[in-house]
């Protein structure tokens, strides 16, 4: 499968060191889930810029049943000022809800 990055939400399975977008973004919520996680699979959330979003370390089997995953108060959701996905064990998906 390849990162499918319209309708909502955005479904990211594969890592890329570019950005996915540099389009600003109001997001709702993050969620990771791998079901052949095993302790240390991970994944990690930037900006286009590279500046810190979010990072999930799996700590064993089947992580991401029950999380884990961000959600963001307000009406709007949180500012993403473009989409680097750098990090993403094999395997894992992330799902990321948009305002």
């Amino acid at each position: 499968m390849a990162n499918i990055l319209k309708g909502n939400p955005y479904v990211i399975d594969t890592a890329d060191a570019a950005a996915l977008t540099t389009e600003t973004l109001y997001v709702r919520a993050l969620y990771y889930y791998d079901a052949g996680a095993s302790a240390g699979d991970s994944v990690v959330v930037q900006h286009a810029s590279g500046d810190p979003i979010w990072e999930a370390n799996a700590t064993g089997a089947n992580y991401g049943q029950n999380g884990p995953s961000l959600s963001f108060p307000g009406a709007e959701g949180f500012l993403f000022k473009g989409l680097l996905v750098p990090t993403l064990t094999a395997g894992g998906k992330l799902y990321i809800y948009r305002s």
